[in-house]
């Protein structure tokens, strides 16, 4: 019982510690969340040109590479801001979603290089009918 005891105070330095880590590695404070703000999961469209849309190899190459940089900087302002990162799209659209507290939406509309905000209802496109890939729907 004693041991128990001794290491119940250790294991919450460690989850303190590992919270201030995770903070200290993204560079960023942690934001609160105002009590009762409401979670919305959103499609955060950004404004730089796709890569599947360059003429040559060299030129999607270099927008490939803005893209990336436009994604960790607005990725690292979102995270500021409250939100958790659940996907990036980098080639059919310049896109990241995320789930955020309701009050930090106009904010992030706000950012430089945000085109718009799209409801995330799915993560992932529905499946064409007809499509090798389709499944049957009593499977689901």
């Amino acid at each position: 019982m004693k041991l128990k005891h001794l290491e119940a105070p250790k294991a919450l330095h460690r989850r303190r510690a590992l919270v201030v880590g995770l903070a200290t590695m993204v560079g960023q404070t942690m934001v609160p969340v105002a009590a009762g703000d409401r979670w919305v999961e959103r499609w955060v469209d950004l404004t730089e040109p796709l890569p599947a849309d360059a003429d040559t190899a060299a030129e999607a190459s270099r927008r490939r590479a803005r893209v990336e940089q436009q994604q960790r900087k607005i990725g690292k302002t979102l995270a500021a801001l409250g939100a958790v990162e659940l996907a990036r799209i980098r080639h059919a659209r310049n896109a990241i979603a995320v789930r955020l507290p309701a009050s930090a939406l106009d904010a992030v509309r706000a950012l430089p290089g945000v085109r718009r905000l799209r409801p995330l209802q799915n993560l992932y496109p529905p499946e064409q009918a007809g499509s090798s890939t389709a499944r049957d729907p009593s499977t689901r």
